[in-house]
């Protein structure tokens, strides 16, 4: 029997679904492109900015370097968790579990009639999120604008992070796509459901641009793309609700370690 029959007919289900995912979407195509058009005097320029656009910066000279020093970091940070970690710890763990709880129903719930559509919207979300981290990075040094190209860099560095963990998780839980299960959980079967590496990318590359320019136009449209895509992954079946927001929080986690630890406070003044 196909999944497609399985499906009730819940019009306002389907409805409410695709209003959610397209106005997510939406808000990225919007407002990303906005970042670009704000006042000269809203962004300072950078004092550090070079005259020569080729000159290396840190960030791109030590990248693979990096790379290596932020897997030791990622790997070894629940050996860092202090007591007053537990304020976002708790609430996103007992979030977490809910979702895990109640995955079978509310995913199904969210099932789309055309999981092809979706699935392919969301490849298109993570493809537009790699694009213009690589397109801030060349913009950026053509035009000597030292926050874009700081922005294509760490981008890039957050989003790679993610998969040195991402794809371990999911090859030693083994997590079946809802599509794969029908939409029952099964864990140690080889699949590589959970996490969702479209959520971790796509929410890691948000959460760098959403802190190079902490302006509402931009933070609605990082977040929008990455909301829109995680839903979307779901739509289409190919992930649980719980694996879209564990994956999600891992990338914006990462996405703000990067920042952190990379970011010129010269840029700022």
């Amino acid at each position: 029997m196909l999944i497609g029959d399985l499906l009730p007919e819940h019009m306002l289900r389907v409805g409410l679904r695709k209003v959610l995912i397209r106005l997510a979407l939406l808000s990225a195509c919007w407002s990303i492109p906005l970042a670009g058009q704000q006042p000269e005097a809203q962004l300072k320029p950078a004092p550090i900015a070079s005259e020569d656009a080729t000159l290396a910066h840190p960030n791109e000279t030590g990248f693979l370097k990096h790379l290596a020093v932020d897997q030791v970091d990622i790997w070894s940070s629940p050996l860092r968790l202090q007591p007053t970690d537990a304020k976002w710890l708790v609430p996103m763990s007992g979030i977490a579990t809910g979702l895990f709880v109640t995955d079978p129903a509310s995913s199904f719930g969210m099932a789309s009639y055309h999981p092809q559509t979706y699935n392919t919207a969301s490849n298109a979300g993570l493809i537009a999120a790699a694009g213009l981290s690589g397109s801030a990075y060349l913009w950026g040094r053509i035009t000597k604008n030292e926050r874009m190209r700081e922005t294509g860099v760490l981008a890039t560095e957050a989003m790679i992070d993610v998969l040195g963990l991402e794809y371990p998780l999911q090859y030693s839980i083994g997590r079946l796509t809802p599509i794969q299960s029908n939409y029952q959980n099964i864990f140690f079967h080889g699949g590589t459901s959970f996490p969702s590496n479209h959520a971790a990318l796509t929410w890691a590359f948000a959460s760098v641009v959403a802190q190079e320019y902490p302006n509402p136009y931009v933070q609605i449209g990082a977040y929008g793309l990455a909301t829109g895509v995680s839903l979307a992954r779901v739509a289409a079946g190919q992930h649980f609700l719980s694996d879209v927001f564990v994956g999600g929080l891992i990338g914006y986690q990462v996405g703000r370690r990067i920042y952190n630890k990379r970011h010129n406070a010269n840029l700022d003044d």
